[in-house]
Parts: structure tokens; sequence; C-alpha cells
């Protein structure tokens, strides 16, 4: 396999480069800092290398850089496994913002239900129930074969205290969940058919909520919810949603997730409230140990991930009990982290 053809993009000093590479054998000359280490550097991050911010030509939102190589008969039944398909060459696109993070191609969208069916005990005990169901629209790859289910949640809620008017004290609950790994992760037919991850996941949540009576008579209701999940390992065969391909065994070692949610909801009316969430997560390195026949034991490290969104969102209530809820998760910052925008709509109901 050779490389056919390599674009850049606002890439550290270079504004726009495409280059064609005849076949056969080619040499890249030139004296010290003609640029021949720039060509390197942008290929190896076309192949995976991690992204850093300083990539990004300076003045410009992003770097994007696209690699073509051509595409020898032997290597497509194993494109194929791994869920792409191509005909006439192999094209590898990488696109990176000025704070160092990968986005998606524009046609990937996954789509996603997750409900939360809770029912109270007593008068201070709850326990829930969270299933997930999943659809992956791949993009230029291959899509999900049908909506799949995901990684089912059991949690338990336990309040401590009780918020009243006139006094500092809010409204303090203990939450421990229990994630099972439900939905499929591993010896997949594609990639976008895996929908969970393979792990236990416990959960311990702190949730407090309070509220203030602004100057117009409305309320102001805050919440500030902490979390904390160390999960447990997976055994990983074939396919996985690790990344690994056919023939792999080994296992996954998933990092902890610590999570900070800070929200805010304004009454405008008796129907009417604005929303706005701040969340910041902090996702530990997940190490992925294992090897295929024949060869000698592989080791990837994912690397610490940081990431900052923000989620506005409207909710109008019909009634009491039934409301409707629209917003969007949008990325803000992070770092080895996907910028993302997820659109989400929302039904309340309590009966």
């Amino acid at each position: 396999m050779s490389l056919k053809r390599i674009a850049l993009r606002d890439f550290v000093i270079v504004r726009e480069l495409d280059l064609d590479l005849a076949d056969g054998f080619s040499v890249l000359t030139g004296e010290t800092g003609a640029g021949k280490s720039i060509l390197i550097d942008a290929l190896q991050l076309a192949l995976g290398a991690r992204a850093e911010a300083a990539v990004v030509r300076e003045g410009a939102a992003r770097a994007d850089i696209s690699a073509e190589f051509d595409l020898p008969p032997a290597l497509t039944p194993w494109l194929q496994e791994a869920g792409f398909e191509s005909e006439e060459g192999l094209l590898l696109r990488r696109s990176i913002d000025a704070q160092g993070n990968s986005h998606s191609l524009p046609r990937e969208n996954n789509f996603g239900n997750q409900s939360y069916l809770i029912y109270g005990l007593a008068d201070h005990l709850s326990v829930g129930l969270i299933p997930r169901f999943r659809f992956k629209d791949a993009g230029d790859g291959r899509g999900s074969s049908a909506i799949g289910v995901g990684d089912l949640s059991l949690q338990a809620q336990y309040q401590l205290t009780q918020f009243e008017e006139g006094h500092w004290l809010p409204t303090i609950a203990v939450n421990l969940g229990e994630t099972l790994p439900a939905g499929a992760y591993d010896r997949l037919d594609r990639f976008s058919n895996g929908f969970g991850a393979g792990a236990y996941t416990t959960t311990l949540s702190l949730y407090s909520q309070t509220y203030f009576w602004m100057p117009d008579g409305r309320i102001l209701r805050t919440r500030l919810n902490l979390s904390y999940a160390p999960p447990s390992g997976a055994d990983l065969m074939d396919r996985s949603v690790y990344g690994t391909l056919p023939g792999f065994r080994g296992h996954a070692s998933t990092g902890a997730t610590a999570a900070a949610d800070l929200a805010f909801e304004y009454s405008i009316d008796r129907n009417w409230v604005a929303a706005m969430d701040f969340w910041l997560e902090q996702d530990e390195n997940t190490r992925v140990t294992g090897s295929y026949p024949g060869a000698p034991q592989s080791v990837n490290n994912s690397g610490r991930a940081r990431i900052f969104y923000v989620a506005p969102a409207i909710e109008y209530n019909f009634s009491s009990s039934f409301g409707v809820i629209l917003g969007a998760r949008i990325f803000a910052a992070g770092e080895n982290q996907t910028a993302t925008v997820t659109p989400v709509i929302a039904f309340n109901y309590v009966h």
C-alpha cells in the first residue's frame, strides 16, 4: 500500500497544500526548515497520533488533514471486516480545532434513547431503572444493522435533608447506581453494532438542590450533582468497541469517571422554564492489553480525558404531571476528546 495524495489546510505554518505522489519511489528533499517534518507529522496525525493545539496554524479555527492510499486487493477483505467499504482507495481524514480536539466527520450521527423510570418506595427512598437504546449512522462506514440495546442501570436514592423556605440547608440526597453490561461490546460483526462497555460500573452520587426567589417573584432552582464511577474491566474477543479486530484476545481495564453538574432552572411563567447545565467530566485512562494470533502482546492506552459541556434547554409543562424539554449538549472545551453537539428531546411524566 502506498501514499497517493496528502492534503493540508491550516496545518502548522501551511495555509493550503495538495500534494499528489506519482507511482513508484518518491523522495522529499530540502534544506533545514523547508517543511519536510511537517509532512511527516501530518501523516502521523492522519494515522492516529495524538493531536495538540499547536498544530493549528495561528489565526485559524481548525486544521484539516487528508491522506489517500491505494488499496491492494489483499487488504479489501480486512477493511470490510473492520467495517469499512472502499473500491478504489483508502482515505483517512482528521480535523483538529484550536483546543487540540479531534472532530468527527460531518456525516457521523448517533441516535439514542435513555429513559429514567423512578418509583418512590417511601417518603425519602426511591428506586429506578434506566434502559438505553442506540443506533449509529457511521457516515463513511457501515451503520448499525438495527436499533440495539445499551447497558442497563439500576439505582437507589435516599433523601437526607429537605429544603425549607427561609432556611439555608438545601435538599440533599445520596444515590447509588449499578450499570450492567447488557449492550453488545465485543464479537461484533461491525463496529457500529457496539452499544455497551462490557463492564460493571458502580456510581456513587451526591445530589443537592435549593431555590432562590428572584426580584420579579419567579423561582430559580439550582442543582449541584457530584458523581464518581469506578468500573470493572472487560474481557475482549475479536472486534470490539475498544477498537480491536477479529482474532484479538485480551482485556480492557476501563478508567474511572468523575463528574460535576451545575444546573439552573428559571420559571418564566406557570408553563415555561428556561434551563442551563454546566457539565464537567474527567475520564481516566483505559488500558487495552492482548494479542492477535501469532503476534506479540500489545498495549494501548487511551489517555486521560477531560470535557466541559454546556446544555441550554427550554421546558414547557402542559400540566403538573407532563412536560416536554428541548435542548442541546454542546462541547465547550476539553482534552483528548471529540467535539460534538447533541440535540436532546425529553418527556417528563409524573404519576
